[in-house]
């Protein structure tokens, strides 16, 4: 729910940016939520939305990115139970746009919260909601077709301490706005 009203929140104070020239960026995409590590052993791929706003600096390839993201994995064990984990996330990170490149490629690295909760009618199973700090590394590519920016990314991410929770988001979607190529 909080995730939510953030999201909301952040779509209302800055939709007044989509009507003029400027240096911030919208971001929206969905795709594919790969499990990896451990979550891989019991989970099966699902699907992904992302969205966040992105400032370029002045006069710098880099951009200021805040970035929310939700995953769905879901899987039937061999005896017939259905699981279910939700992740959701929220990041700050830099992204270095490659000046000159076509097509436009970027990389990033953030840190942010993440939360993942689990879910199953086995009645054995006990249900799990944690939230914990994470960091992200990824890349994208960013393609202009007229006068649309559209872009694919592929991310890792993973949860800080001990017994890390990690997987890959592939996203595809549009960049509305100013900033970037």
């Amino acid at each position: 729910m909080k995730l939510v009203v953030a999201a909301s929140l952040f779509v209302v104070l800055g939709a007044q940016e989509l009507a003029g020239q400027s240096a911030t960026t919208w971001i929206a995409g969905g795709g594919l939520s790969l499990p990896a590590g451990e979550f891989n052993s019991y989970a099966n791929m699902g699907w992904d939305i992302a969205g966040g706003i992105e400032r370029q600096l002045a006069n710098h390839p880099a951009a200021l990115r805040f970035g929310l993201g939700y995953a769905v994995n879901k899987d039937e064990t061999a005896i017939g139970f259905h699981e279910t984990t939700r992740l959701s996330s929220a990041f700050g990170s830099i992204v270095y746009h490659f000046v000159g490149s076509r097509p436009h490629i970027y990389a990033m690295f953030g840190v942010g919260v993440f939360r993942r909760s689990f879910s199953s009618d086995d009645p054995d199973d006990i249900p799990v909601a944690e939230t914990r700090g994470a960091m992200l590394l990824g890349e994208g590519v960013q393609f202009k077709i007229r006068s649309v920016r559209l872009f694919i990314e592929g991310k890792f991410i993973s949860t800080l301490g001990t017994g890390p929770f990690q997987y890959f988001p592939l996203i595809a979607g549009i960049r509305l706005g100013g900033g970037g190529s």
